[in-house]
This record gives structure tokens, C-alpha cells and sequence, in this order.
């Protein structure tokens, strides 16, 4: 699959691109809209003719969930501008009251009947992707998230046509090479989601304590989550249509809705930006010739709803099957055929940070990348450090805001 140059909104403009004439007209239940890519899956399938977006969103500091989703149309760029070309945009749009970590995921029992009656493609985004987050708390969202999901799915939704779980191409990276296809889980996640939804305070700090022993040699609480995740779609294979979509690391968009377009300084963003102004000088990222596995984010989104189309496609042509291994899997990713080393990610940042500095840029774009810990939290105090003291120093001199 090639999601590059899938402009489906200039393919419509041109007359047909069946892609968005799928998914005209259909009902759409999805988690994880105010995230970055949840925003731009929203965008998307509203552009595509979606006639109905069923958003479980969760209350956030006091702030209802449609309250929340006001605000993102009314502030976010891209939201307010697409709104122009589509006036009942919002008419479309239903958000219901939920939260990955409740059982039943707090919904309201009327949500649940709509949401069984009406819902014909589930898209799966929410997760909490930090990787220094508690392992209760990674298993809360993203584990238990996740199970509460695939039962509402599989509760009696007549017209659901495909579950759609968006993991990561991390979740296995214990294996050499990964493949389109299932692997073992780290341990039972039903033992796991048993134990943390039995857990007090107390007993929270005793696991917490545990965190390295649990996770062996995984990386982070977020590819271990992300796992225990995968196997639980794996057991819903046979009670309803189910695919999993696997992104790397997700950054600005290429083209669609806008080029550049991205809303947080998560992982690589944080360090495209630093970099680029001039703020992060020294990193420590591995060998020059390491790859990282990049995709802009509406490369994945595409990616993800021609996945849809094509998988539906093909279980109608085929018959049911009873093998886990037909299970649709796909990896969004480019690391095979366009890896981005980290010697070419500093220079691409720092050529494109020297011809289009920002007007805030603190120094010119260049990285300098260390393997010895001490070197780099040596020079951390010599290049970040001291220069935030002298910049704060004046700052407060002139009786501005200390940065």
C-alpha cells in the first residue's frame, strides 16, 4: 500500500475515487478525536461524506466532552478552515461521554444502544502514547481501553463492517523482523487487566514497584501495553471483522489538510522544533546510521481508510475464516524502503531550520549527537543550561516573561 499523493479530496473534486465513495454515507464510531491524528482521521472522513462521526470523548478538567470538541472546530487551523467548504460539518458530528479506563467505558446505556444500532466502521485511536507513563496506567488506557471496545463491538452491532485498531509497528519490537501477522503477547492480558482492576492505592505503588520485573527486556510501558492489545483483537477475530493498522513514528502532515500541519512537540516533533530554533543543541540518539521508522501523519490516515476498503472488499469475496493469520495487518511504515538514518534526520533539521529560521529562533539549527552519556550532560549545562540562565537573567532584567 502507497498512501503518497492519495489526495482524496482533489480525486473527488475530479469526479470519483471509490476509497471516499466507501465510506460516503457511512456511520463511523471513533475514539481519540482530540488527539493529534484523531483530529485529522475527523477531517477526513467528514471530507470523505461520512454521514455520521459517533466520537467517545472524555470529560478533561471540568471541560465537557462536546464542549471540547466545540473548541477544537472553533480553534483548531485546519477545523476552521475545511468548515468553510463543508457548512453542516458539525451537524454530522455526535459526541457520547466516555473513558477508555471505566468499565463499560462510562458510557451511558441510551449511547450504547445508538452506538450498536448505527455503527458500521469502528476506528480505535485513543491511547495514551507516553512512554515514561505508569505501567497501571499504560494498562488502564490502552490495555483495558482496548477490551472495553472489542465487547461493545461484539455486543450486537448489526451493521458494523470492520474494527479498525490502531497499534504501533513497536508493539513487537522484540522480534528481529516484524511481519504482517500476530505474535505472542508479553503474558495473558486478561491476567494482567484482572489483577490492575482489582488494585487500591497501595496496591498501585506495590506494582509500580515491579514495573522493570513485569516489563523485561520492552523497551517502555507503551510498546508493552500496545502488545497485550494486539492479542486481544486477535481473540475477537471470529466475533466480529477486525484489522490492525500499524503506524511508526507519526509527525507533521506531507500535504493533507495542509502541509506541515502538527499540534503538540511529542518525540520527533519536539525535536524537529528544537532543533529547528536553535533550543536543543545537543541529543543523544543512537549511532548516525541507526533508521528510524517515520510516517507523516495523513500518510497514515489514507493509509488507514484504503486499508478499510480494501479489507472489506476482500471478506466479501472470501468466506469466513477461521485462522487467525487472515486477520488484516497492515504496517504503515517506510523503514524498507525509505529508512531515515539519524545522521540525514540532523541535516535535513538543520538545513531546513538555517533557510526558514522562525523569527523566535534562539540560535542557529545545528545538533551536535553523542553516544557518551557524560558528554552529553556535560554539554547540556554548556549549550542549555547556562545560556537559559543569562536569557531568564535578562528577561526578568527587562521585566519581560522569563521563556
Amino acid at each position: 500500500m502507497d498512501p503518497r499523493g492519495m489526495n482524496l479530496w482533489e480525486e473527488e473534486d475530479n469526479g470519483y475515487s471509490p476509497i471516499a465513495e466507501y465510506f460516503r454515507d457511512k456511520v463511523v464510531l471513533l475514539t481519540g478525536a482530540t488527539g493529534f491524528i484523531g483530529k485529522i482521521y475527523v477531517e477526513k472522513l467528514i471530507r470523505c461524506g461520512a454521514s455520521e462521526l459517533i466520537l467517545i470523548i472524555r470529560e478533561k478538567r471540568g471541560v465537557p466532552p462536546a464542549e471540547r470538541m466545540t473548541r477544537i472546530f472553533d480553534s483548531v487551523p485546519v477545523m476552521k478552515s475545511f468548515q468553510r467548504n463543508f457548512n453542516n460539518c458539525r451537524d454530522r458530528v455526535k459526541v457520547v461521554r466516555g473513558d477508555m479506563s471505566e468499565d463499560g467505558l462510562g458510557l451511558d446505556p441510551a449511547d450504547v444502544e445508538y452506538i450498536r444500532q448505527r455503527v458500521q466502521i469502528t476506528l480505535h485511536v485513543a491511547a495514551d502514547v507516553r512512554f515514561d507513563e505508569t505501567l497501571f496506567k499504560a494498562i488502564q488506557m490502552n490495555v483495558k481501553g482496548t477490551w472495553e471496545m472489542l465487547n461493545l463491538c461484539a455486543s450486537g452491532c448489526p451493521r458494523l463492517e470492520m474494527f479498525v485498531y490502531i497499534s504501533t509497528a513497536y508493539a513487537n519490537c522484540l522480534q528481529g523482523t516484524v511481519h504482517e501477522q500476530f505474535y505472542e503477547p508479553p503474558m495473558d492480558p486478561m491476567v494482567l487487566l484482572n489483577l490492575v482492576n482489582k488494585m487500591d492505592a497501595v496496591e498501585q505503588d506495590h506494582f509500580e514497584a515491579l514495573t522493570q520485573m513485569i516489563l523485561g527486556p520492552w523497551p517502555n510501558t507503551y510498546t508493552y501495553a500496545k502488545a497485550l492489545a494486539e492479542s486481544l483483537v486477535k481473540r475477537f477475530y471470529e466475533r466480529i471483522p477486525v484489522m490492525i493498522i500499524r503506524p511508526p513514528i507519526v509527525v507533521a502532515t506531507f500535504n493533507e489538510p495542509v502541509q506541515g500541519w502538527v499540534d503538540n512537540l511529542y518525540g520527533m516533533n519536539g525535536a524537529i522544533v528544537g532543533i529547528g530554533c536553535g533550543v536543543l543543541r545537543v541529543i543523544q540518539t543512537g549511532p548516525d546510521d541507526m533508521k528510524n521508522d517515520v510516517m507523516p501523519a495523513d500518510f497514515v490516515v489514507n493509509g488507514t481508510l484504503a486499508a478499510i476498503k480494501y479489507t472489506v472488499d476482500r471478506n466479501a469475496r472470501e468466506a469466513p475464516s477461521t485462522d487467525p493469520d487472515r486477520v488484516a495487518i497492515y504496517h504503515v511504515t517506510s523503514s524498507v524502503d525509505n529508512p531515515l538514518t539519524n545522521a540525514r534526520f540532523r541535516s535535513l533539521v538543520e538545513t531546513i531550520g538555517g533557510d526558514h529560521a522562525p523569527l523566535n529562533s534562539l540560535w542557529i539549527g545545528t545538533c551536535i549527537n553523542l553516544q557518551s552519556r557524560l558528554l552529553v550532560r556535560l554539554l547540556t549545562i554548556v549549550f542549555h543550561v547556562i545560556p537559559g540562565i543569562f536569557i531568564d537573567a535578562g528577561l526578568k532584567y527587562y521585566g519581560k516573561k522569563t521563556r
